[in-house]
């Protein structure tokens, strides 16, 4: 499943929200229908009108077909209503976010990083980070990466992010 960051932003003097995702020709053209979605050049993502209730009105635009995320207030990740990684990761990946942003990755880096291990332990949501194994990486490679059809790069962002998460 295909995920989507959201995060509220001043874009020109008005708020707006931020969609930032992997590259996804289906996913643009899908977002390109929403009113008055713009691609903002300077901030490198598509947005659209600011709503209190962003996330559900974009579950409800996609028909629950994209699971939405976003940082909450207190920086950790707020939930879409079906997605829901076990607390424990969730804590483990607040902190790697916060280990990322400390030795000053690019929050371009961070965000892949982010969406990509979201991928991977909801791929795997019943098992904890202590249960993973070598050949879990490689059943998320053949049963989601390949089986999708997601790029080489893609792949090495997840091999990359998992080698920096259980390195740290």
């Amino acid at each position: 499943m295909k995920s989507i960051f959201v995060e509220p932003v001043n874009h020109k003097g008005k708020r707006r929200l931020k969609l930032k995702f992997q590259f996804d020709k289906d996913l643009i053209e899908n977002i390109r229908r929403l009113e008055d979605c713009r691609w903002s050049q300077s901030m490198n993502c598509w947005h659209i009108p600011f709503r209190e209730n962003g996330i559900n009105f974009l579950q409800q635009a996609f028909g629950g077909n994209i699971r939405f995320y976003s940082r909450s207030n207190s920086g950790g990740i707020d939930s879409a209503k079906d997605f829901s990684l076990q607390p424990e990761i969730e804590q483990n990946l607040n902190k790697f976010r916060d280990y990322m942003e400390n030795r000053r990755y690019s929050q371009s880096t961070v965000l892949t990083y982010i969406n990509c291990l979201h991928q991977f332990f909801s791929f795997f949501h019943y098992k904890t980070i202590t249960g993973i194994t070598h050949e879990d990486v490689i059943v998320f490679n053949t049963r989601f990466i390949l089986k999708n059809r997601y790029s080489p790069t893609y792949q090495n962002h997840v091999i990359s992010a998992l080698k920096l998460f259980y390195e740290k």
